[in-house]
């Protein structure tokens, strides 16, 4: 799922609300509009949770709002707006992990909008068993379909860096992962 790259509608959407921030309500709405989806996405694969996804997406926005005058343009709007959803869900994992210290961090039953198989659910329930950021690089990758350079820019990263953690990621996966209805590994005697 992706986002629309900074075109000239963004640049000039984004000029309108800091030019004058009292009155841009719909300049704002607009860019909330476009990129909606891909916050939402974000923010449900890595909280896991519908009613969590909604309140973190509505409180990027927000911090998006009040911090639009530190969007300089160096890349994609989209790829701010990650940056925001991504450490405000990192934020959020952190609390709730600390709060929650003996549960899992994800609930693998509210998946999101698409129908669940059995082979969906334990992809998801090996995504959830992962760190979050091995879970969110891979998020990035294969359910929103970014570029690496558009990773790096959202987790404030160098290319390099994102492919040495996609590389780990994928491993860890592979690790973790037990394809259903596959033979479990028996240890030798």
């Amino acid at each position: 799922m992706r986002s629309a790259p900074l075109s000239d509608d963004d640049s000039e959407l984004i000029a309108q609300v800091k030019a004058d921030p009292l009155r841009s309500d719909a300049a704002f709405e607009k860019l909330v509009d476009r990129h909606h989806s891909m916050v939402y996405t974000l923010c449900l694969r890595l909280s896991g949770s519908r009613a969590d996804a909604e309140d973190l997406m509505q409180e990027v926005f927000i911090r998006a709002y009040v911090n639009i005058n530190g969007f300089e343009g160096r890349s994609a709007f989209s790829s701010w707006l990650y940056r925001i959803a991504y450490n405000h869900c990192l934020n959020f994992l952190e609390k709730r992990r600390t709060a929650q210290a003996s549960e899992n961090a994800f609930a693998i039953d509210q998946v999101g909008d698409h129908p669940s198989t059995e082979r969906n659910d334990a992809v998801l329930q090996t995504l959830a068993r992962l760190p979050p950021d091995q879970r969110s690089i891979l998020i990035f990758k294969y359910v929103m379909g970014l570029e690496l350079e558009e990773i790096a820019d959202a987790m404030s990263t160098s290319v390099g860096a994102v492919k040495m953690r996609l590389l780990r990621a994928r491993e860890s996966f592979r690790r973790h992962h037990q394809a259903p209805g596959a033979p479990t590994k028996k240890a030798a005697p």
